[in-house]
């Protein structure tokens, strides 16, 4: 994983819900969901291994914002370490899709 893969994970998301024509920012943050929950960074240990890593090592700042996503989402106990770092690799998605997203439905 690099920045480059990062981004265009992302950018992928918010082009995909775009397309979709959702007709209010509620039905765009749903639609968000849906599509990073079945992103395969999100689904595959080995690759949110990678998301967590690289944030690990070129965005350490925001991983700290990640985990404390993970744990504010309700999440009492992980399953295990993979699970948590699948719930971390979940915010690292959904967060700057997010913030991107707004700004294209706004602009």
């Amino acid at each position: 994983m690099n920045t480059k893969d990062y981004m265009t994970i992302i950018n992928s998301l918010v082009d995909d819900v775009i397309a979709e024509k959702p007709e209010t920012l509620d039905d765009a943050m749903d639609l968000l969901h849906q599509f990073v929950d079945g992103t395969s960074t999100v689904i595959y240990y080995h690759q949110a291994w990678e998301l967590v890593k690289y944030l690990k090592d070129y965005e350490p700042e925001e991983l700290v914002d990640y985990e404390a996503q993970a744990v504010d989402a309700g999440t009492e106990s992980f399953e295990s370490l993979n699970h948590y770092c699948t719930i971390i690799a979940y915010w690292a998605l959904f967060e700057p899709a997010r913030s991107l997203l707004e700004k294209e439905l706004e602009g």
